[in-house]
C-alpha cells in the first residue's frame, strides 16, 4: 500500500522534467510550454530560455550557433588518450550548447568521436 503512494510523486517529479529548453519561441507552436520558462531562465539564463515539452516529435530547430563545435574541440584535445578525453570532456557545457534530445547532433558527433577516437560507438 505504502509503495503505491510513492510512486504518484516520483512519476509527478519524472512528468515535470520532461522539457527540452530551446533558443526560439514560437508561442502558439503545439509543443510549447509556456510554464516550464521559469525553470529554463534559471538553468540556461539567457541561452535557451523557452521550453517546449520533450516528449513532443515536431520541437522546432535550435539556431545552428549554439551547437557545441566538435571538432574544435576534439583538435585541441587529440593528444589525450581515450579515458581522459572522457573524463575531461566538458558534458555540463556541452548539454548547454546541444539539446539533450536533438538526437541529430548527438549522432553526428557521437560518430565524429567514433570515427576519430575509437569512442561513442
Amino acid at each position: 500500500m505504502r509503495a503505491k503512494y510513492l510512486i504518484i510523486p516520483l512519476i509527478l517529479l519524472v512528468n515535470s522534467a520532461l522539457a527540452a529548453c530551446l533558443d526560439i519561441n514560437i508561442p502558439k507552436h503545439e509543443c510549447r510550454y509556456p510554464s516550464g520558462d521559469k525553470w529554463c531562465k534559471k538553468k540556461f539564463q539567457k541561452e535557451k530560455p523557452f521550453a517546449y515539452l520533450s516528449k513532443c516529435h515536431s520541437l522546432p530547430r535550435q539556431k545552428e550557433n549554439t551547437s557545441f563545435d566538435i571538432k574544435s574541440y576534439y583538435g585541441k584535445n587529440r593528444s589525450q588518450g581515450n579515458e581522459e578525453f572522457l573524463q575531461k570532456f566538458p558534458y555540463k557545457k556541452y548539454l548547454q550548447k546541444v539539446s539533450f534530445i536533438n538526437f541529430k547532433i548527438l549522432q553526428k558527433h557521437r560518430n565524429y568521436l567514433n570515427i576519430k577516437k575509437g569512442i561513442g560507438g
